[in-house]
């Protein structure tokens, strides 16, 4: 134990890589709800476990229910700034 915190906190290792985007994690379970974020970039993961809108900041429990909110969010956003 006293090894791993050494590594992790003072020489700054991380072995846990992204698949993605190639971020390094100390841990693996961090690593994992990164990589959630990942596959679904227009959705930012809360720390209560449910998903917030990129754009507007809206929060939804299930990632289908905001996956389509930003579908439709998305429109409204970039159809406003090509006006």
């Amino acid at each position: 134990m006293c090894r791993t915190h050494y590594e992790t906190v003072h020489l700054k290792l991380r072995r846990h890589r992204c698949g993605i985007c190639g971020k390094g994690f100390s841990q693996n379970g961090s690593m994992n709800r990164h990589q959630k974020s990942c596959e679904a970039p227009e959705l930012l993961l809360s720390e209560s476990g449910g998903y917030v809108c990129r754009y507007c900041s809206e929060y939804y429990k299930s990632k289908g229910a905001a996956r389509k909110h930003v579908k439709s969010c998305y429109r409204r956003v970039f159809e406003n700034k090509q006006l």
